[in-house]
């Protein structure tokens, strides 16, 4: 070994083991759902949840919903809302 290289062995079954892990994450993440999904304004996820507006953002200001900001608008994903129902139950 020469200074300032280090090598380190590591047994390919170690490597594949976390190689699919790595892949399993992957693909239950929340974000793999559609890396395109559009974002939703407030009267949108109200539609997608079947509730008024003002169930949208009582959700909101009681920290059960977290949308994203756009200035004052609130942005939001569908998936992001069915998870956030699906904690709820």
């Amino acid at each position: 070994m020469s200074a300032g290289n280090l090598e380190l062995q590591v047994p390919d079954m170690f490597v594949q083991a976390i190689a699919e892990r790595v892949a399993d994450l992957l693909v239950n993440s929340p974000s793999a759902t559609s890396p395109s999904e559009p974002w939703i304004g407030v009267e949108q996820a109200a539609e997608h949840l079947a509730c008024p507006t003002s169930r949208i953002y009582d959700l909101v200001s009681q920290r059960r919903l977290t949308p994203r900001r756009d200035g004052r608008r609130l942005l939001f994903k569908r998936s992001h809302l069915d998870a956030a129902i699906e904690a709820m139950s």
